[in-house]
């Protein structure tokens, strides 16, 4: 046991670059990983985004819609009533 505390002890500079080295390695490939799930964070935000532009355009073109069948209806039921009074013969004031 103590020969082994020897040669650890004889070898630490060593160890030393050896853990150095292999911390540097761990480092690199956790930055790897972050830089990676920064990217995909970054993209699902833009998907996002795209995807709350498009939900307004649509709201915006339902609203849109939803005037001018309102308008139709109405022309529609105002030149109904005005071919019923022409012909029934009703004043239109």
């Amino acid at each position: 046991m103590n020969h082994a505390f020897c040669w650890i002890n004889q070898n630490a500079a060593g160890l030393t670059a050896i853990f150095t080295f292999l911390y540097l390695i761990a480092t690199i490939l956790i930055f790897n990983e972050a830089r990676k799930s920064a990217d995909a964070a970054t993209k699902a935000a833009k998907a996002a985004s795209d995807s709350a532009d498009l939900m307004r355009q649509q709201i915006e073109d339902q609203a849109t819609l939803r005037k001018t069948a309102v308008h139709t209806g109405v022309d529609e039921a105002l030149k109904t009533t005005g071919d019923w009074r022409g012909k029934t013969g009703t004043s239109q004031t």
